[in-house]
């Protein structure tokens, strides 16, 4: 038979009608390629646990209404930033990934991020919430700049070599 005896297809017509489906696996859905895997490493879990905990917990409470010890050097590192003049002097409240991505920074970009690290976030940094597990931590903050604008941060600390260390922070603002 050639193709335009059976309509142009190629492929002779069959009766679909007896077809058994129940054991054709299903077809899979057309978003289901598409979406992204976000917990690729065990640290994206973690933070992603972290952080639900943190925004379904009520603000963590200390003795006499101090921060924890994760916030408290999150906070200490926030002072020796704003004293500091070099970006070495930064470098020991740096998780070892965070210093490796500074330290192969040119010497101007590394100028560039520390006067950032410097200015921003605006202070002063109000820690909302904070949770940990193990050796990580979560910190939720909040700041204000000059013109009002509110900002929120998400925090991670690491502990290495027993003290709590920078490893990332993110910050996003709500336009008005």
């Amino acid at each position: 038979m050639t193709p335009e005896a059976i309509g142009g297809r190629g492929l002779p017509d069959r009766d679909t009608s007896s077809y058994d489906r129940s054991h054709a696996p299903p077809a899979p859905r057309a978003s289901e390629t598409m979406m992204p895997r976000p917990f690729r490493t065990s640290t994206r879990a973690l933070a992603a646990v972290s952080f639900a905990l943190v925004a379904g917990l009520p603000v963590a409470a200390h003795a006499a209404g101090e921060p924890g010890p994760v916030a408290r050097a999150y906070l200490d590192l926030r002072a020796a930033a704003g004293k500091a003049t070099k970006p070495e002097a930064l470098l020991p409240h740096l998780s070892a990934r965070y210093q490796r991505v500074v330290g192969r920074l040119p010497a101007g970009e590394r100028d560039e991020w520390f006067q950032r690290f410097k200015r921003f976030p605006p202070t002063p940094v109000t820690i909302q919430a904070q949770a940990v597990a193990g050796d990580r931590g979560a910190l939720g903050a909040v700041a204000r700049d000059a013109t009002h604008v509110k900002w929120s941060g998400r925090i991670e600390m690491v502990r290495e070599g027993g003290a709590w260390k920078l490893d990332d922070e993110t910050w996003s603002s709500e336009h008005r």
